[in-house]
């Protein structure tokens, strides 16, 4: 049934993003079709999880050279990141002065997620849609994956006593922002998100 004139549908708080999703709706059931999309699914599944893993452990492992890498960009042509720099290193001496701080930091990380995914709407702006879509993407990848990795956050604390945190890392913020970046100049539909970025 068609909405009142005047009143707004569910359809209207889609952002370009989320209608180019397709639904349920006039589902091809053959089961070629089908096996050829579990197919595909679990083989970019695998790629990505393989990529971003590597991702991850290379950045663990090259931490202090990357540190290095990123004052050198920060004196030079990235100079204008200082601000971002500063914000983050308040907030993560915030995040490690308790409980507050750190769901503080949290809520951070997520709303830069939700940001910088939500450029992948064409029509993302200062609107009803768009915040929908943000809080959408805090919640599918940045909740998911602090759950993930606040499980192993949890576990690594209380069997090894390791310091463990949740951070930014830069580069994974650029390379979250070149996959926006790539989706739109390719008119990619819905596009590609690659991970989170802390």
């Amino acid at each position: 049934m068609p909405p009142p004139s005047g009143g707004s549908g569910p359809g209207d708080l889609l952002t370009a993003f989320a209608a180019s999703i397709p639904g349920p709706h006039g589902l091809d059931l053959d089961p070629n079709v089908i096996l050829t999309n579990l197919g595909l699914t679990a083989f970019f599944v695998f790629l990505f999880a393989l990529t971003s893993e590597v991702f991850n452990s290379t950045l663990d492992e090259n931490r202090e050279e990357i540190s290095a890498w990123w004052a050198r960009m920060m004196a030079g042509p990235l100079r204008i990141l200082r601000p971002v720099a500063f914000a983050d290193a308040g907030l993560g001496r915030l995040s490690e002065s308790g409980r507050v701080g750190g769901i503080l930091y949290a809520l951070v990380v997520m709303l830069l997620v939700g940001f910088i995914y939500g450029f992948l709407s064409p029509d993302f702006g200062f609107n009803e849609k768009s915040l929908l879509l943000v809080v959408a993407f805090m919640v599918g990848i940045g909740f998911i994956t602090y759950l993930v990795a606040g499980a192993t956050t949890f576990l690594a604390r209380r069997r090894h006593g390791a310091k463990a945190s949740v951070r930014i890392y830069g580069t994974a913020v650029i390379v979250s922002i070149i996959a926006v970046i790539f989706s739109r100049l390719l008119s990619l539909t819905p596009g590609l998100v690659y991970g989170f970025v802390a």
